[in-house]
Protein backbone atom coordinates (compact mmCIF):
# COMPACT_ATOMS: atom_id res chain seq x y z
CA UNK A 1 0.00 0.00 0.00
CA UNK A 2 1.25 3.11 -0.84
CA UNK A 3 0.34 6.54 1.50
CA UNK A 4 0.14 9.53 -0.13
CA UNK A 5 -0.17 12.93 1.34
CA UNK A 6 -3.52 14.41 1.59
CA UNK A 7 -4.53 18.52 1.25
CA UNK A 8 -6.85 19.08 4.42
CA UNK A 9 -8.79 22.26 2.33
CA UNK A 10 -11.40 24.43 3.91
CA UNK A 11 -14.37 21.96 2.31
CA UNK A 12 -12.49 18.29 3.43
CA UNK A 13 -12.43 19.49 7.09
CA UNK A 14 -15.94 20.79 6.97
CA UNK A 15 -17.30 17.66 5.91
CA UNK A 16 -14.92 15.60 8.01
CA UNK A 17 -16.40 17.37 11.04
CA UNK A 18 -20.16 17.52 9.39
CA UNK A 19 -19.61 13.26 9.14
CA UNK A 20 -18.23 13.50 12.52
CA UNK A 21 -20.68 15.33 14.52
CA UNK A 22 -23.61 13.33 12.59
CA UNK A 23 -22.60 10.08 13.74
CA UNK A 24 -22.40 11.86 17.43
CA UNK A 25 -25.58 13.16 17.22
CA UNK A 26 -26.92 9.63 15.48
CA UNK A 27 -25.55 7.73 18.05
CA UNK A 28 -27.76 4.29 18.58
CA UNK A 29 -26.89 4.07 22.49
CA UNK A 30 -26.42 6.51 25.16
CA UNK A 31 -22.43 5.18 26.34
CA UNK A 32 -19.28 6.63 26.62
CA UNK A 33 -18.15 4.82 24.36
CA UNK A 34 -17.72 6.22 20.22
CA UNK A 35 -16.75 2.87 18.81
CA UNK A 36 -20.31 1.64 20.57
CA UNK A 37 -22.09 4.50 18.72
CA UNK A 38 -20.45 4.20 15.10
CA UNK A 39 -18.29 1.12 14.90
CA UNK A 40 -20.22 -0.86 12.46
CA UNK A 41 -19.79 2.60 9.94
CA UNK A 42 -16.24 3.03 11.38
CA UNK A 43 -15.15 -0.68 10.87
CA UNK A 44 -16.96 -0.41 7.22
CA UNK A 45 -14.87 2.97 5.77
CA UNK A 46 -11.63 0.94 7.39
CA UNK A 47 -12.51 -1.46 5.27
CA UNK A 48 -13.51 0.52 2.61
CA UNK A 49 -9.91 2.00 2.71
CA UNK A 50 -7.76 -0.70 3.56
CA UNK A 51 -9.32 -4.48 3.12
CA UNK A 52 -9.92 -6.60 6.11
CA UNK A 53 -9.70 -9.56 4.29
CA UNK A 54 -7.02 -12.22 5.86
CA UNK A 55 -5.47 -9.51 8.04
CA UNK A 56 -4.34 -10.13 11.89
CA UNK A 57 -5.95 -6.64 13.90
CA UNK A 58 -4.77 -5.27 17.37
CA UNK A 59 -7.46 -3.10 18.24
CA UNK A 60 -5.59 -0.63 20.90
CA UNK A 61 -7.30 0.46 23.61
CA UNK A 62 -10.45 -1.42 22.77
CA UNK A 63 -11.95 -0.74 25.98
CA UNK A 64 -15.84 -2.80 26.59
CA UNK A 65 -14.81 -4.49 22.50
CA UNK A 66 -17.43 -2.67 20.64
CA UNK A 67 -15.45 -2.21 17.82
CA UNK A 68 -14.14 -5.81 17.62
CA UNK A 69 -18.01 -7.42 17.98
CA UNK A 70 -18.98 -4.75 14.71
CA UNK A 71 -15.96 -6.07 12.47
CA UNK A 72 -16.88 -10.02 13.84
CA UNK A 73 -20.30 -9.48 12.91
CA UNK A 74 -19.54 -8.07 9.03
CA UNK A 75 -18.51 -9.99 6.64
CA UNK A 76 -14.75 -8.82 6.21
CA UNK A 77 -13.18 -12.09 6.19
CA UNK A 78 -10.75 -10.81 8.40
CA UNK A 79 -8.09 -13.93 9.42
CA UNK A 80 -8.12 -12.41 13.38
CA UNK A 81 -9.18 -10.20 15.38
CA UNK A 82 -7.59 -9.26 19.13
CA UNK A 83 -8.04 -6.61 21.43
CA UNK A 84 -6.00 -4.91 24.38
CA UNK A 85 -7.06 -2.82 27.08
CA UNK A 86 -5.37 -1.85 30.38
CA UNK A 87 -8.77 -1.51 32.18
CA UNK A 88 -9.61 -5.10 33.85
CA UNK A 89 -13.14 -4.63 33.56
CA UNK A 90 -13.39 -3.68 30.10
CA UNK A 91 -10.99 -6.63 29.16
CA UNK A 92 -14.07 -9.25 31.05
CA UNK A 93 -16.83 -7.49 29.20
CA UNK A 94 -14.80 -7.69 25.48
CA UNK A 95 -13.91 -11.29 26.54
CA UNK A 96 -17.77 -12.16 27.32
CA UNK A 97 -18.86 -10.12 24.60
CA UNK A 98 -16.57 -11.64 21.49
CA UNK A 99 -15.53 -15.03 23.18
CA UNK A 100 -18.30 -16.68 20.81
CA UNK A 101 -16.79 -15.38 17.06
CA UNK A 102 -13.73 -18.22 16.28
CA UNK A 103 -11.87 -15.24 14.86
CA UNK A 104 -11.79 -13.39 17.91
CA UNK A 105 -8.61 -13.91 19.80
CA UNK A 106 -9.38 -12.81 22.65
CA UNK A 107 -8.53 -9.42 24.91
CA UNK A 108 -4.97 -8.30 26.47
CA UNK A 109 -3.91 -9.09 29.45
CA UNK A 110 -4.68 -12.45 30.18
CA UNK A 111 -2.06 -12.33 33.29
CA UNK A 112 -3.46 -9.95 36.14
CA UNK A 113 -1.14 -9.50 39.31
Amino acid sequence: MTLHECEWTEEKISEFDKNINTLIENKKKANNYFSQQSGEYLIGLFNKIYSLKNKKILDYACGEGDLINAALKGDYKMDSIYGFDLAPSSIDVANKKNIGFSKFGGDCPKTRT
